[in-house]
């Protein structure tokens, strides 16, 4: 399975469920994911809702340093620096130290 099968299989999924009375879906969020997302020159990661997280940065790349096949040292995308540029980027695109952007894709409000 790839991450196209499995983001159509979410949205139709959830996508069902928002809506409904007495469901626990509200919104969908699409997340950047570095060395993936940011590949695709032609249309960059469209982030148009944003979460402080200037009080856990630090444990986001703690938490990345766990997954020794994913974390490379720099200039690799997955490395400390660059989850923080990134973090840094998206935080003064907002107006906030650190922020993490997300693509609110549809949201119980929105139909």
């Amino acid at each position: 399975m790839n991450q196209k099968n499995n983001y159509r299989i979410a949205v139709v999924g959830c996508g069902r469920i928002i809506g409904h009375h007495n469901r626990s879906i509200e919104s969908i969020y699409l997340f950047e994911v570095l060395s993936s997302t940011e590949w695709n020159f032609v249309s960059p990661f469209p982030a148009n809702c944003f979460f402080d997280i200037s009080e856990t940065i630090k444990k986001k790349i703690s938490a990345m340093k766990a997954y020794k096949k994913e974390y490379k040292s720099h200039p690799h995308p997955r490395s400390s620096r660059v989850i923080e540029a990134l973090a840094i980027y998206r935080g003064a695109q907002v107006g906030i130290n650190f922020a993490e952007g997300y693509f609110l894709l549809r949201t119980k409000n929105s139909n």
